[in-house]
């Protein structure tokens, strides 16, 4: 009997230490992360290198921060693996000359993250940034993503892919603010300002079965389309914040909204969509049950043009000149 108390007295022993231990130990942290810092003295190929090393150590989950400055910035391509995150808090600025690649180009189905105090700035032909693989994802939470010369400021060739504007800025004045080519791709503006005042939309998909939310923040275009999409089987979703057309002139542009397609679909639940002739214009079908619709002062706009069919269950559209509702 006594053998068997000292023994047992042992287990509790070993077993209080064990806890005790484990209590002693600090809570395990989250994913690991690792920092690459641009310098100004630097060429194309070391920043490339130094942050492709940082992404390639990385595991899923885990996340590569990019800091520091550089005025004639330029990289080659940066592939993120899936699961991987790049965090861009750098401030840089260039003159991607080459129409076919950008300033900044990332392959791969991780995700690049353009946060605040971050910035990539492009003077050039090509877009700003150029995103290549399949399902990848693009977020601007913060920061500003710029283009003043004639390419694109986001674009997005590969098929699944996500780009989402929940904070800061992407603008160009001159060309597209973001292009989508991919199949199934998903654009979220659920905050933030996306804006463009040259000759080119706001967001322009050509891909079959895109979606397009915008729930807050601003899609804007001056002379031309604030969202244009060609591709069949696309939706855009407006719940809430701002779609505008600041055009002053019948001739510049026709719709706010516009999808091509029959079997395009637009439904408004909230939000508010303006334009200077015609604010929302499809071929396919309009669903609207919320939100403020409303034409200023160009000649025979429609506050919503469906071809196949309005379904108006709510919310407000009004047309200076034009008919409220048409099709």
């Amino acid at each position: 009997m006594k053998t068997i108390s000292r023994k047992l007295l042992s287990t509790l022993l070993a077993a209080a230490m064990v806890v005790t231990l484990f209590a002693a130990m600090p809570a395990t942290a989250g994913a690991a992360s690792s920092t690459v810092t641009i310098v100004q003295g630097e060429g194309v190929f070391d920043t490339s290198q130094k942050i492709q090393t940082a992404i390639n150590n990385a595991s899923p989950g885990e996340t590569v921060t990019v800091t520091g400055s550089k005025t004639n910035f330029g990289m080659g391509l940066i592939d993120i693996p899936s699961g991987v995150t790049v965090l861009w808090k750098a401030a840089c600025s260039g003159n991607a000359v080459d129409a076919t690649y950008g300033l900044l180009t990332v392959n791969g189905g991780g995700t690049f993250e353009v946060a605040a105090d971050g910035s990539i700035k492009n003077t050039g032909d090509g877009p700003a940034i150029r995103s290549l693989g399949a399902s990848a994802v693009i977020i601007v939470s913060g920061g500003t993503v710029s283009n003043t010369g004639i390419g694109d400021t986001i674009y997005s060739a590969g098929i699944n892919s996500r780009i989402t504007v929940s904070g800061g800025l992407v603008e160009n004045s001159n060309g597209i603010a973001i292009l989508a080519d991919g199949a199934n791709t998903s654009i979220t503006v659920s905050g933030g300002t996306v804006s463009a005042t040259g000759e080119a939309p706001g967001i322009f998909t050509n891909g079959a079965g895109v979606t397009i939310s915008v729930s807050s923040g601003t899609v804007s275009a001056e002379n031309r389309n604030a969202i244009h999409t060609e591709g069949e089987n696309s939706t855009v979703n407006v719940s809430g914040g701002t779609v505008k057309n600041t055009a002053t002139s019948n001739y510049t542009s026709q719709h706010t909204i516009y999808l091509a397609g029959d079997t395009a679909v637009i439904n408004m639940s909230g939000g508010t969509v303006s334009a200077w002739v015609s604010a929302i214009s499809t071929s396919g079908v309009i669903n609207m049950s919320g939100g403020t619709v409303s034409t200023t002062t160009g000649t025979n706009g429609h506050g919503l043009n469906g071809y196949g069919g309005v379904n108006m269950n709510g919310g407000t559209v009004s047309a200076i000149t034009g008919n409220g509702i048409g099709g």
